[in-house]
C-alpha cells in the first residue's frame, strides 16, 4: 500500500512539474516592476512589524514590566515569547522578499548602448562632444 501511495504522489509531481512548465507565461518588465514593488512593500512591512513584536515581547518578558495588577506575571511572560517567536518569524521571512523584490527589478532593467554627453568645458576640435557608454536602466513608470 505504502508502494502506491509513493507512486501515485511522484507520478503526480512529475505531471505538476510538466504542465506548470506548459503553461508558464513569460512576464514582461512592467509585470517584474510591479512585482518588486509590491514585494519591497511588504518585505518591509514585515521586518517593521517583526522587529515592533520583538521589543514588545522582549518589554514583555523583562520582569521589571507593570501589569497594572490585572493580570498574572506568568501569562504576561509566556505572551511575550509568543510575540517574540512571531516577530522573528516575521523578520526572517521578510529578509527574502526583500532579496526577491531586488531579483525581480533587476529582471526589468533595460540594457542599452548610446552616447553619453562630456559634462565638462570643451576646447572646440579637440575633445570630443560625447562618448558611447552602456546603461542601464529601472524604468520608474
Amino acid at each position: 500500500m505504502k508502494r502506491v501511495g509513493f507512486w501515485l504522489l511522484l507520478t503526480l509531481m512529475l505531471q505538476s512539474a510538466v504542465f506548470s512548465k506548459l503553461f508558464a507565461q513569460e512576464l514582461s518588465k512592467e509585470d517584474y516592476l510591479e512585482m518588486s514593488q509590491k514585494q519591497k512593500k511588504s518585505g518591509i512591512t514585515l521586518l517593521l512589524f517583526g522587529s515592533a513584536m520583538v521589543t514588545t515581547g522582549l518589554i514583555m518578558i523583562d520582569g521589571d514590566f507593570i501589569c497594572m495588577g490585572n493580570c498574572s506575571s506568568n501569562g504576561v511572560s509566556e505572551t511575550g515569547g509568543v510575540l517574540l517567536l512571531l516577530g522573528s518569524v516575521g523578520i526572517i521571512s521578510g529578509i527574502p522578499t526583500l532579496i526577491k523584490s531586488s531579483s525581480n527589478s533587476k529582471k526589468a532593467a533595460r540594457l542599452s548602448l548610446k552616447h553619453q554627453p562630456i559634462n565638462f568645458p570643451r576646447i572646440p576640435n579637440q575633445i570630443p562632444k560625447s562618448y558611447p557608454s552602456i546603461s542601464v536602466g529601472i524604468p520608474l513608470d
